[in-house]
């Protein structure tokens, strides 16, 4: 059963991708601007440097023809080369990947260590202070988008109170506490996105849990209330958190773009912005597969992980 859902969801992953190709591929040929026109700025390329360059890029060609070579290429790990560096794609891409999985874990890591045990507490402790409290900070959380949030915390922590760096990235030859140093503030706004809904979906399957009458009967058979709450509640309470940690994880990776930019973080979404905005086509193409990829097989592992927090979970 397992390896029959296995191969039906690599199938509709397979095709999910070759629609997002297609898709970025001819949205791309039709953005206003000319790659050609970017690369040489103000000096505009006589007809003849231009019909050379285009021959040289592959955008003479018909848009079909071009897209079926470069999946063509793609397919075996050819992305091509930049047009404006002239830099393997899989090179560049390759070196900024890291430093966006980086941020994504800090923040997934930071919003799983606040978010689910705030959503037990406030669960436990229903209509008090701190459940009102945990649900008013879960609003604001809600509410913020993340470029303010950003902003808000350069201001206090890096302007006012001088505690962090506000952008960038350290030098090459620091340690890993220099890096941390630097990775605290796009972490904090890129889980402050999360934390909210993560608290609030945890609170309300912990409560639903409660209510039901296994924890009653665990109750009157003498357990007491934090073993009821570990062993039984929290346990098939998570399998709705975990799903939605996924989908937020799948968010994240391709949702990074406004804080990498905030913060002048060195990862695949200020470089996809700096490629379209240079109509850098090998990149763009390149950037949005591999974040479709991760999502897709994000999404895969989230599914198969039901059967290790729910035996009851068929995948047929």
């Amino acid at each position: 059963m397992l390896l029959v859902y296995v191969g039906r969801r690599l199938a509709a992953l397979a095709l999910t991708l070759l629609f997002i190709s297609v898709v970025t591929f001819g949205l791309m040929r039709f953005v206003p601007g000319d790659p050609i026109d970017v690369l040489y700025g103000a000096e505009r390329p006589d007809p003849a440097v231009r019909a050379a360059v285009a021959q040289k890029l592959g955008l003479d060609e018909p848009v079909p023809v071009q897209y079926v070579r470069w999946m063509g290429r793609a397919l075996v790990g050819d992305f091509g080369f930049s047009y404006r560096s002239s830099q393997p794609v899989l090179a560049l891409v390759a070196y900024r990947l890291p430093a966006t999985l980086l941020l994504v874990a800090a923040a997934i890591g930071l919003t799983v260590l606040i978010a689910i045990p705030l959503g037990v507490l406030t669960a436990v402790r229903r209509d008090s202070w701190f459940d009102v409290g945990g649900m008013a900070a879960a609003l604001i959380s809600l509410s913020v988008p993340p470029f303010v949030s950003g902003l808000v915390l350069v201001l206090l922590f890096s302007i006012i109170f001088h505690l962090l760096p506000p952008m960038g990235t350290p030098a090459a030859q620091t340690g890993p506490l220099a890096w941390l140093a630097y990775l605290v503030l796009p972490t904090l706004t890129l889980a402050a996105t999360l934390v909210g809904v993560v608290l609030r979906l945890t609170r309300s399957t912990v409560l639903e849990e409660l209510a039901r009458d296994y924890v009653s009967t665990a109750r009157a058979k003498g357990l007491v209330e934090h073993v009821v709450l570990v062993r039984h509640v929290l346990k098939n309470a998570l399998l709705p958190v975990v799903t939605l940690i996924g989908l937020q994880l799948s968010y994240l990776i391709g949702g990074t773009v406004i804080v990498e930019i905030v913060f002048a973080w060195p990862g695949i979404g200020s470089l996809a912005v700096d490629a379209i905005l240079g109509r850098d086509y090998p990149i763009v193409q390149a950037v949005v597969l591999l974040i479709a990829t991760l999502v897709v097989v994000i999404s895969l592992l989230v599914d198969l992980s039901y059967s290790v927090l729910d035996p009851r979970v068929r995948f047929a």
